[in-house]
């Protein structure tokens, strides 16, 4: 059945908010322009748009692409996009350790090895980015197994060499975004009740010091999301607190000004903690996490207004009880957000979130889902990607590299 569905910000009789939203890349952050008229088929949301591939009906197909000899059974494995292919970089498996990193090529289904030289320590605290103008990767090494935290960049032709620890974070990093031609860092606390904040510029090795603001105090498991000039930290759970309760405020630092702002918690999205997040072309997109239960609602912050939209929970992925704990990876394909989930029991499954309406869609979930528990995802040239994982009670690790074409 075709229904024809007027936009804005409303309920409507089928129980779900809509909104819609301009999917270019608006830094600016404006609302979306509301009143519109779209179509939307109650059986699929169709193509993705810029993606010739599949049938038309946005169900997709996934297949297994062969790994080179040496690639490691892995989890927690860092999996970043660029240059139209994808960088699988450390991650742990059986015997603790995942030593090769690897570059995947999506027109060629060439594999290049990445940073030969430099042998990576696993740890769950590692993070890693792509930074465009250095041409090399930030790879961040948090202080496990009775060594301090360093940071090495991994070049495309395989060599590898250290960052600077001059004036680096002293804490474990947590989170890594490249913006604006520099490497913006939030780690942990190390004075007072603040997260300690960073920047690292590659074309110096030099870092340095953000201060935080007064108000930002001690978080843990908070999203920080990249948009070009800007980063937006959001969400997390109190880092000072025995109890942890979650948070839903948030901060953003625009890079070339050196300035912090806040995040309006007006219709903001609930608080939470372990939560997606994503640049979405104009606004961030935050979806579930963890309270005193699941999540399985969210909103979009439109930074230019410091506005936010609800985002419906009607229809998505995930336990089918509050109660019941699963896991999640989403990934913007460009014109919609594509979620998969898994719950401690192996139960699987996947939707995609149209931004235009509000409304989610039914998807396909990876094959095998019970041996991917802290599995990697990335969405790069209208493919997604899933690296490795667990399965949750036997510890066996996955070498399959997975793809989802639509």
């Amino acid at each position: 059945m075709i229904a024809r569905v007027r936009v804005g910000v409303e309920w409507l009789g089928l129980g779900f908010a809509v909104a819609l939203a301009a999917c270019g890349a608006n830094v600016r952050g404006d609302l979306p322009a509301q009143g519109r008229d779209v179509w939307l088929d109650d059986a699929t949301i169709g193509p993705i748009e810029g993606c010739s591939r599949g049938d038309g009906t946005g169900r997709g197909r996934w297949e297994v692409i062969e790994h080179p000899p040496g690639f490691s059974r892995r989890a927690g494995a860092q999996v970043l996009a660029f240059d139209r292919s994808i960088a699988i970089i450390g991650g742990y498996g059986e015997d603790n350790t995942a030593t090769d990193n690897w570059r995947y090529e999506h027109e060629t289904r060439r594999w290049t090895r990445l940073g030969a030289a430099w042998t990576s320590v696993a740890s769950r605290s590692m993070t890693a980015a792509w930074m465009p103008e250095a041409r090399e990767f930030f790879v961040w090494l948090g202080p496990e197994f009775g060594r301090a935290g360093r940071g090495v960049r991994l070049a495309l032709d395989g060599t590898a060499r250290e960052v600077s620890m001059d004036g680096a974070p002293r804490t474990f990093v947590q989170r890594a975004a490249a913006v604006a031609g520099m490497v913006f860092v939030a780690a942990g606390v190390s004075e007072g009740d603040h997260n300690e904040f960073a920047l690292y510029d590659p074309r110096s090795d030099r870092w340095e010091s953000v201060q935080a603001p007064r108000e930002q105090n001690a978080r843990a498991a908070f999203s920080l999301v990249a948009d070009g000039r800007s980063v937006t930290m959001w969400g997390g759970s109190d880092a000072t607190s025995s109890t942890g309760g979650s948070r839903d405020d948030g901060w953003r630092f625009d890079v070339l000004a050196r300035q912090w702002s806040g995040v309006s918690r007006v219709r903001a999205a609930s608080g939470r903690w372990g939560h997606d997040a994503l640049w979405i072309g104009d606004s961030m997109w935050v979806w579930g996490g963890y309270n005193r239960w699941n999540v399985r609602t969210g909103g979009r912050y439109f930074a230019g207004p410091d506005q936010w939209l609800p985002v419906s929970g009607l229809g998505a992925p995930g336990a089918s009880s509050e109660t019941t704990s699963f896991a999640h990876w989403s990934a913007w394909t460009g014109s919609d957000v594509f979620v998969w989930t898994l719950t401690a029991t192996g139960e699987a499954s996947a939707g995609r979130w149209d931004p235009r309406a509000d409304r989610w869609f039914a998807a396909e979930p990876p094959p095998l889902a019970a041996t991917r528990r802290e599995a990697a995802s990335v969405w790069s040239d209208c493919a997604l990607y899933v690296v490795g994982g667990r399965h949750g009670q036997r510890f066996e690790f996955a070498t399959e590299v997975l793809r989802w074409v639509p």
